[in-house]
């Protein structure tokens, strides 16, 4: 992947940390610093994709999503019944 060069202001404590953990980790600050901010972009993304789905999800009609819920749960059942099968059943209760 191509990198970039840019410059950006951070606040002293904020270096001295990067400084401490590249030293203590032989990585240089730019990685340390990329790899924070691609899981923050990352986390944010998530976040929007998490809100959009909120979102979606109240724009169902109640009966619907009770309805939904229940097959759900079905398909669940079936697939926790057909997997117990394939390990030999459930385990036993003391």
């Amino acid at each position: 992947m191509p990198h970039v060069k840019t410059a950006f202001s951070l606040p002293e404590a904020v270096f001295t940390e990067l400084e401490a953990e590249a030293t203590r980790t032989h990585r240089s600050r730019s990685a340390i610093a990329s790899e924070a901010l691609t899981a923050y972009l990352k986390r944010l993304e998530d976040e929007r994709f998490t809100e959009e789905l909120n979102a979606a999800v109240d724009k169902i009609p109640e009966v619907e999503w009770e309805a939904h819920l229940g097959r759900l749960s079905h398909s669940a059942y079936v697939n926790a019944t057909r997997l117990s099968e394939e390990d030999g059943g459930w385990p036993s209760r003391p």
